[in-house]
């Protein structure tokens, strides 16, 4: 029995290393200046990313992998999760199965404080979405 629990402890340890986990505090729609406080948390891990709703404490299950980084105009650090691969593994009729979303993690520096997390449907472009701030990133996005 304790070598079991001893099992179970290292997994759990093992997948929390291996996770990104963010929490946002802030919302805004891609047309929208200004924010509203809604909290979501963000974990990406072995190609999926969840998405947690915490008033509603709802969430989605999305196949994600990081597949570019690099820095924006203003020298913020990012990087762009996309279910792309998910197509080239299984195929057009498994991936219309799954929810379908690009993902930009945009951070201070590489490295660095989370600022944000864009979300947009991966076939609409880049002009539609929603922004899932931090503090620190509504500080410097957001005009309300």
């Amino acid at each position: 029995m304790k070598i079991i629990i001893n099992i179970l402890a290292l997994s759990l340890s093992i997948y929390s290393l291996s996770a990104q986990n963010f929490k946002t505090d802030y919302t805004k729609s891609y047309i929208s200046k200004n924010c509203g406080e809604e909290k979501f948390a963000f974990t990406f891990y072995n190609n999926t990313l969840f998405r947690t709703d915490s008033y509603y404490n709802t969430s989605i299950k999305v196949p994600s992998k990081r597949q570019l980084t690099d820095f924006d105009n203003s020298g913020f650090y990012y990087e762009m999760w996309l279910p792309t691969f998910y197509l080239e593994l299984y195929g057009i009729n498994e991936y219309n199965k799954v929810p379908q979303f690009n993902y930009k993690v945009c951070f201070d520096k590489k490295g660095g404080d989370l600022l944000y997390i864009f979300e947009s449907a991966a076939n609409s472009g880049i002009d539609s979405g929603k922004f899932y701030f931090t503090l620190k990133g509504r500080n410097i996005f957001c005009t309300d």
